[in-house]
């Protein structure tokens, strides 16, 4: 008997490292895919350390291409992709043949970000993406492909995710990325080639999920889990360092000295705004249905969407490696609580991202967030009372942060109490916009709006300077409202203002301001722009001071 169980355990450790060794592509090479157009595209998967590797194309099948699969058990073998064009056939190949057809080569992008991103074409519940329907009908007609990223976060970088490209149709479309396909849809028009969309999204996710851990590293304030240790270390009470004391936890502990006349030690472990959930073991919340477990350093989970490194980990480590043109961002929302280091954070995300491709500085562009009535959520920032306009802001300085990359401005299709704005086509189009001028060198056409440069005072009128003009700026004939003036004490006042066409300035002034010392335009949580360039991109809030 003892010898039958251990044959038994023999076999299946050898069906496990079997299956261990089992000869497989990375998951994000399926039928339906697009590959980026004319570079070097790297392949990549598992096998059995030592095996032979083959690859083969339809658009070249006289060129094989091969590989070994290394001693940790991985292969990468590089294929050069021609012009667009399609569609083909890749035949990869070691102890079994895989074959993905109705490939297509073309242009990749990858879209990510939070849920104006993830939004599908179909909307939300209750949530509505316009144009959506015709958008719908016409995907048929449509070179565009797809492939939806499970929402999935991970403690650990991970390999594999289940999903595939699918070619869009009326039957599917609908749970595309809606500013993808948008963006995607645009492109094709314009640059007549297949285009792919990965869509690598994530619903209400901040900005510290999207980074890897050497990002995160960047900041002191930023954990990288597991944390399995931490940084602290007992202190004897004394008047230099007592004032970091719990002042409950102090009180009590001076009650008992004085009572007991013994050494009293207090461990604060507390943490503000936290639930009673947060302080329950796995035990304690599994008892409760409707309490969920986050997973442990090696599982994964599909709900956690703001524990630092962890969407980066299960949706962008995947696909890293993957040939693609470029990145589309549409996230914002989630960071308005810290402000200051939004910028910062995303620029150490860009840079780790393209360093993780090798593809140098791959273009980077990002939506900026849609105007919104925030007063509810800045109870973390009271003194910010119109705190996504600060946000904005933020996104402003990314582009002097991160190279290669341009910001579309959505001042113009926010909704008051809608944080998901229905006009998903102007998202996508700008970015396109942005891709076509600054990647694709089409020119002739305002593709950026225009953006603050300075400010100048002469007498009692700020004189407003800005850059990126392609024809001019314009009001549509409407009177600019969302101007303020102040002087030195700080207090701001409604200005008249109006265009100068011949200069391409805004001069601002009031009354009350005889010597004007900053100026502020649409810095509000919610409003409609009413400054525009004349092709019809919306200036973006701005201010010329920076006293808070």
């Amino acid at each position: 008997m003892k010898k039958v169980l251990l044959n038994l355990v023999f076999f299946c450790a050898l069906a496990c490292f079997a299956e261990a060794q089992e000869f497989k592509v990375a998951d994000i090479f399926s039928d339906n895919m697009v590959l980026q157009q004319k570079i070097n595209n790297p392949f990549w998967g598992w096998g059995k350390p030592g095996a032979k590797v083959t690859i083969s194309t339809s658009w070249n099948p006289d060129k094989e291409y091969t590989g070994v699969v290394n001693s940790k058990g991985t292969w990468k073998i590089v294929v050069p992709t021609p012009a667009a064009g399609g569609p083909y056939e890749v035949t990869v190949t070691a102890n079994k043949k895989k074959v993905f057809q109705n490939v297509f080569v073309g242009e990749v992008w990858l879209a990510s970000g939070q849920s104006n991103m993830s939004m599908p074409l179909k909307g939300y519940y209750c949530q509505p993406v316009l144009g959506a329907t015709e958008a719908i009908l016409s995907s048929a007609k449509k070179q565009i492909h797809f492939i939806n990223i499970p929402t999935l976060a991970a403690y650990k970088p991970l390999e594999h995710f289940d999903a595939g490209w699918v070619k869009a149709s009326p039957e599917n479309v609908a749970e595309c990325t809606a500013v993808g396909w948008f963006f995607a849809d645009f492109l094709q028009r314009n640059i007549d080639v297949p285009v792919g969309i990965i869509n690598a999204s994530y619903g209400g996710s901040n900005i510290e999920a999207w980074m890897n851990a050497e990002a995160c590293k960047q900041f002191d304030d930023i954990p990288v889990p597991p944390l399995e240790h931490f940084d602290a270390g007992w202190v004897k009470a004394s008047p230099e360092n007592v004032a970091e004391c719990t002042a409950v936890g102090w009180f009590f502990a001076d009650f008992l000295q004085r009572n007991i006349d013994v050494p009293v030690g207090i461990i604060n472990a507390s943490y503000g705004g936290s639930n009673i959930e947060a302080w329950m073991n796995a035990e304690a919340c599994k008892q409760f249905d409707d309490i969920p477990v986050p997973p442990l350093s090696d599982e994964t989970s599909p709900w956690i969407s703001n524990v630092p490194t962890v969407l980066y980990n299960g949706m962008i480590h995947p696909l890293v490696g993957y040939g693609i043109k470029g990145i589309i961002w549409y996230q914002g929302e989630s960071n308005i609580f810290n402000v200051l280091r939004y910028a910062p954070s995303v620029a150490a995300m860009v840079s780790k991202w393209r360093e993780a491709w090798g593809l140098g500085e791959i273009p980077f562009y990002y939506a900026q967030i849609a105007p919104y009535d925030y007063k509810e959520w800045n109870f973390f920032t009271p003194q910010w009372p119109e705190v996504s306009a600060y946000q904005r802001e933020a996104q402003r300085q990314c582009l002097k942060l991160i190279p290669n990359s341009a910001m579309a401005v959505l001042l113009d299709v926010g909704e008051r109490y809608l944080i998901h704005p229905r006009r998903k086509k102007e998202v996508g189009d700008r970015l396109g916009m942005l891709a076509l001028s600054k990647t694709y060198g089409v020119k002739g056409f305002e593709a950026e709006s225009p953006t603050f440069s300075r400010m100048e005072v002469e007498g009692n009128k700020a004189i407003i300077h800005f850059d990126n003009q392609f024809n001019g700026l314009t009001s549509y004939g409407k009177t600019l409202e969302l101007f303020e003036i102040s002087g030195d004490n700080k207090v701001f006042h409604k200005a008249e203002a109006y265009i100068d066409e011949e200069k391409g300035t805004v001069v601002v002034s009031c009354k009350y301001v005889t010597e004007p010392k900053a100026v502020r335009y649409a810095f509000k949580d919610f409003v409609k722009a009413e400054l525009f360039g004349t092709g019809g991109l919306p200036v973006s809030s701005f201010r010329t001071d920076n006293w808070d």
